[in-house]
């Protein structure tokens, strides 16, 4: 009897699980479905040209291009814009849009909220999300997985008044690639719709371009790190420049009095040039390229190595060389990457904090 109920037992276990598994087969065909979709969209118009020596599929390449060059979102752009808020689950095995649900909790917020400063560089990271998957193996150096995804600049309370100061530097690239001033009409429209007041703000890079958010808003994540300069910047020697520095700018002021005077600078007015470009820098677009280190098109990480382009080598901030899984022939270039931060920077009060070093001064408890 009792062997007949533990087989009717594992019997109606079985049956129950039935549909899960049903479920779980069908999210694979999804997922496949969905990777099959995307190399057709990308692959397809190229393949279709080649096969029958047609001319117009290459079109479908050439006009997300045009709109690029024109200063308008593209569809690639929208594209991985929207692929950035997918996360993958395993049990279930599913993928879903902006799921909304952080491992950064209120506590934690609270306790950033009291530590932080103007000029800090706020490092943080997403646990399954699509992109990062692949951000993390871009950050890390060799094989080593990255611990972070994005960076940002902490600026502070952002007034009214501020609004006019910001976008002053917004560039567009001609046809011939030159980069020009943008048509005020540009300046005003990204004055408007990404530039934002607040108390606690954060300006940083994302598939948008250059926008301030809320810190609020930019904690909603799974890891995240708060990072400060030393107070005093010393003169150091090997210096390389990455950014060419406009003679008669504050940027290249400082850089000289540390280059050739050997001086002292204060975190203090470090800070205030680096807010003053950030605010300048508003509306610039993102570098879907991910390592041309232009000066005026970012990814995350570019964009904070831009607005420290004075003092980058003082604090041990150099380009390094990345590539995806470590593999030198896949996607390798030469560019700062969140966890290149994060590499460069000390425990406060451990001993280790090295002139110039970058401090951690808030991290959380799941980053090793």
């Amino acid at each position: 009897m009792s062997c007949l109920a533990s087989l009717l037992s594992a019997f109606f276990v079985g049956l129950i699980r039935l549909p899960f598994l049903f479920y779980l087969l069908w999210c694979a065909a999804g997922l496949v479905v969905l990777f099959l979709l995307v190399c057709g969209l990308l692959l397809g118009p190229g393949l279709l040209a080649i096969k029958y020596d047609l001319w117009w599929p290459w079109l479908l390449y050439a006009v997300p291009f045009a709109w690029g060059l024109r200063g308008r979102p593209s569809p690639l752009a929208s594209f991985m814009a929207w692929v950035g808020t997918l996360k993958f689950f395993c049990r279930p095995l599913c993928v879903v849009e902006d799921p909304g649900a952080y491992k950064i909790k209120g506590r934690d917020i609270r306790a950033i909220l009291e530590k932080l400063k103007p000029g800090d560089i706020l490092l943080r990271g997403y646990d399954g999300y699509v992109d990062g998957f692949f951000i993390r193996r871009l950050s890390g150096v060799g094989d080593k997985v990255g611990n972070f995804t994005h960076a940002a600049l902490y600026v502070g309370a952002l007034k009214e008044a501020d609004r006019k100061r910001a976008a002053t530097d917004l560039r567009i690239q001609d046809k011939a690639g030159n980069w020009l001033p943008a048509p005020e009409a540009l300046k005003e429209a990204a004055r408007k719709n990404l530039f934002d007041t607040g108390e606690q703000m954060v300006i940083h890079s994302m598939g948008q371009g250059v926008h301030a958010e809320d810190i609020l808003t930019f904690c909603r994540c799974d890891q995240l790190a708060v990072l400060r300069l030393p107070e005093v910047i010393y003169a150091t020697d090997g210096f390389k420049e990455f950014f060419s520095l406009e003679k008669g700018t504050d940027e290249y002021a400082m850089q000289q009095r540390l280059l050739e005077k050997k001086e002292e600078l204060s975190r203090d007015e470090v800070v205030t040039s680096a807010l003053r470009s950030a605010l300048s820098k508003i509306g610039s677009a993102y570098d879907f390229e991910c390592g041309s280190l232009e000066d005026h098109n970012f990814t995350c990480s570019e964009f904070v190595y831009y607005c420290y382009r004075s003092i980058h080598h003082y604090i041990g901030l150099l380009p390094r060389q990345h590539s995806l899984f470590g593999w030198p022939w896949l996607l390798s270039r030469e560019t700062i990457t969140p966890d290149d931060f994060y590499e460069i920077s000390a425990e406060p009060g451990t001993g280790n904090s090295l002139e110039n070093r970058l401090t951690i001064e808030w991290k959380s408890a799941t980053i090793v």
